[in-house]
């Protein structure tokens, strides 16, 4: 497996409100957080008003195909506090959910599970952050 994965490109307010996530998740989910703060560590910073392809990032909503299972998924990207209660809720510091940060419609990556398995996730579709709680983006 290619731990580096494809090429990604965050926002630079994205890339500090992941930054704050992760931070906040090295006490109770070290290992989700170590993946979130690896993917972030390797994005290409964009400015906050660049017109680029749309990137997942916290509350895009996401189509993807399991490679390995062969199944279509469309998830929204949240903190981890939102994930519970909710399938289509993927926290950011799941692995699927770090696995997918960053990435634009095309990209696949292959990231390890929390089983001792292996990810394979091609992202189709991107649609833009909806307004989150609290207002947030």
């Amino acid at each position: 497996m290619d731990r580096r994965g494809p090429r990604i490109a965050l926002r630079r307010a994205d890339r500090q409100t992941l930054l704050a996530i992760a931070y906040g998740g090295l006490l109770s989910d070290t290992r989700g957080a170590g993946a979130l703060l690896y993917e972030v560590s390797r994005a290409d910073l964009i400015g906050d008003d660049a017109k680029v392809p749309q990137t997942a990032t916290l509350w895009s909503r996401v189509l993807f195909l399991d490679d390995i299972s062969g199944s279509h998924r469309m998830i929204t990207l949240v903190p981890p506090e939102q994930a519970h209660g909710s399938s289509a809720r993927v926290s950011v510091l799941s692995p699927v959910g770090a696995a997918l940060v960053g990435l634009s419609k095309g990209q696949r990556i292959s990231r390890p599970d929390r089983h001792g398995g292996e990810l394979s996730l091609t992202v189709l579709t991107v649609l833009p952050p909806h307004q989150g709680p609290g207002g947030q983006t």
